[in-house]
């Protein structure tokens, strides 16, 4: 614990301006029968097995991870957010902005947020009542929006609206207020694609209703929404349709820290790269199964979590090799295409240990210069030929 907060420290230090970073969740499956924490719960990869869960907060700047936490496998998104925000309550955390997905956007957990001085960019649910009216408010306008509304960098319609979020101060029971930015957005490709895909949902639906087929749970699911059950069977309904129609292409971002849509987004836009680290952890570092007892469970995951901490950073070292060899005239003859080339490159190299009475001394083989150019385009410093602990 005081490795994992001490790196969300330092992450504070380093970063200039803003301080961004992305939470999320997933779902790592186990055999084992011993973990108390494995039980079933919703997983997108293997529903038929029990599974842990795992809360990552990452980085937006450097792509590294900062802190996780093992959460029981039956923990819902929002419920494990409010076990992270436990564990780091009492972080100076007036500079930090957490960027989620739109599952974490819920009343009480903003009002959690707000409680401990947390700024957020989190998606929202367009059902959702302090939504709704702005919704309903902004979709003619941005039908038709023209320059004043249009972000060209993201090909989007964007407009904002500015209200205040009541929350009661733990600290002195009294109701405070803080301003909230609700940035809603129309994507006209998004829309296009959104209509076509859902007409031929509905075009398969309402063939089967005519030859009396049987309906996966889908299918009832669009027959309820956009059919109306009469005395000759169902029918499509186009009154369903025009008031669903409204919803296309449109995505909601809320913010009590970004009042520019156009940043606010852009910054939500970046939040894959926790996505990056849940694959590389799983494919990379050997993290899709957990074999292993109870009392190894939190052991093995501080090592899986280290493993991923190299990998990403050496990620970034690559990425910023890269964009210098490409600004260069004569860029560097050996910058491997990828990690595992570097690392295969590197198994060549031995360390030798040596023990006595004294001390434990290593020392390590003739580095090749090949290798050292590499060493010096990660900017990764040359180790010491001997080492005396």
């Amino acid at each position: 614990m005081a490795f994992l907060k001490r790196r969300l420290f330092r992450s504070q230090q380093d970063s200039e301006g803003g301080v961004y970073w992305s939470f999320d969740t997933t779902s790592i499956s186990s055999y084992s029968e011993t973990i108390r924490k494995v039980s079933y719960g919703y997983s997108k990869e293997n529903p038929e097995l029990p599974q842990i869960n795992l809360g990552l907060i990452v980085s937006e700047s450097s792509g590294e991870p900062l802190y996780y936490k093992v959460l029981e496998g039956s923990l819902s998104d929002p419920l494990a957010l409010r076990q992270m925000l436990v564990d780091t309550a009492n972080l100076k955390s007036s500079d930090v902005s957490l960027v989620m997905d739109r599952i974490f956007s819920s009343p009480t957990l903003l009002d959690r947020l707000y409680e401990q001085n947390l700024g957020f960019i989190c998606g929202s649910k367009t059902n959702l009542s302090y939504c709704k009216s702005v919704l309903t408010n902004f979709e003619p306008l941005l039908r038709v929006g023209g320059l004043d509304t249009f972000l060209d960098e993201y090909s989007v319609q964007a407009k904002t609206a500015s209200t205040t979020w009541t929350y009661r101060d733990p600290t002195t029971g009294h109701q405070e207020r803080r301003s909230l930015f609700i940035h809603v957005y129309l994507d006209p490709f998004r829309a296009a694609c959104e209509r076509e895909s859902l007409l031929r949902r509905l075009k398969a639906v309402e063939k089967k209703l005519l030859e009396k087929s049987a309906l996966n749970d889908a299918d009832r699911d669009l027959r309820n929404r956009f059919f109306n059950k009469g005395s000759l069977g169902w029918s499509y309904s186009p009154e369903r349709w025009r008031e669903n129609e409204k919803k296309f292409g449109l995505f909601i971002l809320v913010s009590n820290t970004v009042k520019k849509p156009a940043e606010a987004l852009r910054i939500y836009r970046q939040r894959d790269i926790i996505e990056k680290n849940f694959n590389n952890l799983k494919e990379r570092c050997s993290g899709r199964r957990m074999h292993c007892q109870e009392s190894a469970l939190e052991g093995k995951v501080f090592v899986l979590f280290l493993s991923l901490i190299l990998l990403m950073n050496l990620k970034m070292r690559f990425h910023l090799a890269r964009e210098a060899a490409g600004r260069l005239k004569t860029p560097p003859k050996y910058l491997p295409d990828d990690i595992p080339d570097f690392l295969r490159m590197m198994e060549t190299i031995d360390v030798t240990s040596r023990s006595s009475e004294e001390n434990n001394s290593f020392y390590w083989d003739l580095i090749p210069k090949k290798l050292r150019d590499t060493l010096e385009s990660l900017k990764i410093p040359e180790p010491p030929r001997f080492i005396i602990t």
